[in-house]
């Protein structure tokens, strides 16, 4: 069978339409003889591979999970598959997938298709952030704050307005990349509901809200939005030593 495959793959056969029981014996036959072929027929096998995971995801199934099947039934083949394949065809494959598809497993995924994958949910227009993340934790191999951080990230990159739940859900993994959004969303636009978000949901102390203040301070008191006075007077309860300065700030007076 070994023999079919790599003729197929050297010739340039459509290899989708053979229709062969792979065993272990082939993946340690393939392994064993991997040096002998070239980069394109092993690219042109493990993409044969790869394909092959797909129609138990291409109504809607979770890629990742595919990905897990493969690693925990024939090593030999997954590592010959993330080694050789070329990730691109296989993204034109999964670009119509539902965002929650693409996530659920995603700690299985390969990197080239981890980073597309947490692109193409975060931006995709149906994605509800809570349902990702629900996903993208369940049954997870390893640690999942990363991958939800890089998620949340993403969101806050490619969305004009990518929601309430996103500022809170941000500062809950990463405190300083929430800021930093908080940041870019002052600059952009110091009006709009989606900048005061980001402000409300800074956690509750000076010390954690000590750049938001900043800004506020940077801006001339009479291009202040409107709702900076209710903002900083919300603060007063625990701005400390700096109480009287956050009244001060909150009058227009500094």
């Amino acid at each position: 069978m070994l023999h079919v495959i790599t003729h197929a793959a050297t010739h340039g056969w459509q290899m989708d339409v053979l229709d062969l029981d792979w065993e272990h014996w082939h993946s340690r036959l393939l392994d064993a003889s991997v040096h002998d072929l070239s980069s394109e027929v092993r690219r042109r096998i493990a993409e044969w591979h790869v394909r092959a995971l797909m129609p138990d995801v291409k109504n809607g199934g979770p890629i990742g999970q595919a990905f897990k099947m493969l690693r925990e039934q024939d090593a030999l083949l997954y590592k010959f598959t993330l080694d050789n394949a070329d990730w691109n065809p296989i993204r034109q494959r999964l670009a119509n997938y539902r965002p929650e598809s693409l996530v659920f497993g995603l700690d299985e995924l390969p990197e080239p298709l981890q980073s597309w994958a947490i692109e193409q949910a975060a931006t995709h227009p149906d994605a509800k952030l809570r349902d990702l993340i629900r996903m993208l934790t369940r049954d997870a191999r390893a640690p999942s704050q990363p991958l939800i951080e890089k998620l949340l990230v993403a969101s806050t990159e490619h969305h004009e307005d990518p929601g309430y739940e996103l500022p809170s859900l941000l500062y809950g993994v990463n405190k300083e990349r929430a800021l930093q959004a908080a940041e870019r969303a002052w600059h952009k636009n110091p009006e709009s509901k989606f900048t005061i978000q980001w402000f409300l949901s800074a956690p509750a102390s000076l010390t954690a809200r000590s750049l938001l203040i900043a800004l506020i301070q940077a801006m001339p008191p009479s291009r202040r939005p409107n709702w900076i006075r209710g903002y900083l007077l919300s603060l007063l309860h625990y701005a400390g030593e700096r109480i009287d300065e956050i009244f001060r700030l909150s009058q227009g007076v500094e």
